[in-house]
C-alpha cells in the first residue's frame, strides 16, 4: 500500500483572520459538497489507525458523525471508501478499499497541484484585500 500524505492547505482556518481558500469536490449535478479536507483526513486517519472510531476521536468528532460523513461520501461518489469489519476474537477494524485508496491518492495529488498553482494566483489577486 502506498503511503498517503495529507496536504492541509485549508487557509480558511487561520488564526489571524486573513483571507484564504480551500478545495472540495462536488458532483456536476449541482449537489452539495461531498469530499474535501475533512473527509480526506478522516479516511486517512481511519486507514492509519484501522479504526473509524479512533479516527473520529482524534478529530474530536462524534463516531455517529464520522459514520454519516463516510456514508454520504460513499453514496455521492457511488463507490465504497472503507471496508469495515465487525469485532470478534481478532477484533474489528476499518481500512481503505482499493477504490478508496485510489480516490484519496487522486484527491491529494489533485489538491497538491491545485495549491501549487493557486497559491501565487490567490496572493496576486487578493494582495491588497484583507
Amino acid at each position: 500500500m502506498k503511503k498517503m500524505i495529507f496536504i492541509n492547505n485549508d487557509k480558511t482556518k487561520k488564526a489571524d483572520s486573513s483571507l484564504g481558500y480551500s478545495l472540495h469536490i462536488t458532483l456536476d449535478n449541482g449537489s452539495s459538497i461531498f469530499f474535501g479536507n475533512g473527509v480526506a483526513q478522516l479516511l486517512q486517519i481511519t486507514n492509519e489507525t484501522k479504526s473509524l472510531k479512533l479516527a473520529a476521536e482524534k478529530m474530536n468528532m462524534a463516531y455517529s458523525k464520522a459514520t454519516k460523513i463516510v456514508k454520504e461520501a460513499e453514496e455521492y461518489s457511488g463507490m465504497r471508501f472503507l471496508e469495515r469489519k465487525v469485532g470478534g476474537t481478532n477484533g474489528g477494524g476499518s481500512y481503505l478499499t482499493p477504490d478508496g485508496e485510489k480516490f484519496l491518492n487522486a484527491f491529494f495529488a489533485f489538491q497538491k497541484k491545485c495549491y501549487e498553482n493557486a497559491d501565487g494566483i490567490f496572493r496576486e489577486m487578493f494582495k491588497n484585500i484583507g
